[in-house]
């Protein structure tokens, strides 16, 4: 069986644990994807896509890389966007989250603050700064590498009392397995929204599979995996 090598956003992981099935059962293309955050990316398509017949990221690395040669343009289909959310442990009582005045009170009551960092943590500390806490609450911060890792902290007896943040889709993908629920998205006033695309590589082994996955990942079958995990 032909295998078509994705690489992609950790955002969209959870919903391509289904689609990635759905679209070999319709296919007989099987997909093997490699997950990380924007910056890591970044970095990994410095000098080239290689072997990778599809990128799936935010808006603005699917522009750069585009801009560089190295996605096809017309190939560009849009995916959804992913609200900033607030997870906490799925066993923690769930305070007022609706107002800024409300998240900074439950930011300096958490024992913990945990996010990572990808574009989506740099996001957070942006937040925190604008709330005016970030040198209070700073040697309480936690800062992972990826969702995971910082869905995972949370989950544990360690992240009990902590309070979480991260993109709408990494956390209810992690909820049935790492121990954690999506409280509440950010209110309007410091809430953030990353739209994700998809493209094919001008690399891409096979491009006619590259550009029947993307299609298929913007079509109605992949909306409804996507919307299911939080990219809406």
């Amino acid at each position: 069986m032909a295998t078509l090598q994705v690489l992609s956003a950790g955002a969209v992981k959870p919903a391509l644990a289904t689609i990635g099935p759905a679209f070999e059962a319709a296919e007989g293309i099987a997909i093997a994807a490699t997950f990380g955050p924007a910056p890591e990316l970044r970095e990994r398509t410095k000098g080239g896509t290689g072997a990778f017949g599809v990128v799936i990221g935010p808006q603005s690395l699917i522009a750069a890389l585009i801009d560089e040669g190295k996605l096809v343009a017309d190939s560009r289909r849009a995916l959804g966007g992913v609200k900033a959310a607030i997870a906490l442990h799925r066993d923690a009582r769930v305070p007022d989250l609706s107002t800024l005045d409300a998240v900074r009170a439950a930011v300096r009551a958490a024992s913990a603050i945990v996010y990572n960092t990808a574009s989506s943590g740099q996001y957070i500390d942006d937040m925190i700064k604008g709330l005016g806490i970030a040198e209070e609450v700073e040697p309480r911060v936690h800062r992972f590498p990826t969702a995971e890792d910082a869905m995972r902290f949370l989950g544990s007896d360690a992240g009990r009392d902590a309070i979480g943040f991260g993109q709408s889709s990494a956390i209810r993908g992690y909820e049935k397995t790492l121990g954690v629920r999506q409280a509440a998205a950010l209110p309007n006033a410091i809430g953030n929204v990353t739209r994700y695309e998809a493209a094919r590589t001008a690399t891409a082994p096979d491009a006619a599979a590259a550009q029947a996955f993307v299609v298929f990942l913007a079509g109605p079958e992949g909306r409804r995996h996507l919307a299911a995990t939080g990219v809406e």
